[in-house]
């Protein structure tokens, strides 16, 4: 044997022994890896059930937060409507108050001032009404701030069942495309 084969040959064999060290260094890695994967592939499953069994349910809950949102609208709509309509009664109430005062006024009679003071609180009253109505109809105006929240809450929805299908779908259909050879 020549020099060269000799130390072709010597070179080979610290590779080849470097190579069997690194062996002997990922094997017990590679096995915790394996056992880790075969210890988490239960878990994992019930993971992917559970995410398909909410992906089935998400459109149900989008729908009913979408129904949610038109009947508090609906319902919102009637009673601010309803309190307009008050509003708008409570100043023809307050013009005939006025009407029958000053009528009353031009004439002299012993109940007079009875009826004026009758006419005043009345027209206290009707003032009341309308500053209530009115409180009322201010705060009926969260309809349309919760209306928007449950609009984002529903696109956030959409959103998520979205990219899960995406997900599940990719677990589905595993790539077709080999490994590459070492």
């Amino acid at each position: 044997m020549r020099d060269i084969d000799i130390k072709q040959l010597l070179q080979k064999s610290q590779e080849l022994k470097a190579l069997f060290v690194l062996g002997q260094r990922v094997i017990p890695f590679l096995e915790e890896m394996f056992r880790f994967i075969e210890e988490i592939s239960p878990i994992l499953d019930v993971i992917n059930t559970s995410i398909e069994d909410n992906l089935q349910k998400m459109p149900k809950a989008s729908m009913q937060l979408s129904k949610v949102s038109e009947a508090t609208e609906l319902a919102t709509t009637e009673i601010m409507d309803t309190l307009d309509g008050l509003v708008l009664k409570s100043y023809t109430i307050s013009t005939n108050l006025k009407n029958i005062s000053s009528h009353v006024g031009t004439q002299a009679s012993p109940d007079s001032e009875s009826t004026e003071s009758s006419i005043a609180q009345s027209e206290e009253l009707l003032n009341s009404i309308r500053e209530d109505a009115n409180t009322i109809i201010m705060a009926l105006q969260i309809q349309d701030i919760t209306s928007q929240q449950l609009a984002a809450v529903n696109h956030l929805l959409e959103t998520v069942q979205k990219r899960l299908s995406e997900i599940m779908k990719e677990f589905r259909e595993p790539e077709t495309n080999p490994l590459p050879e070492v």
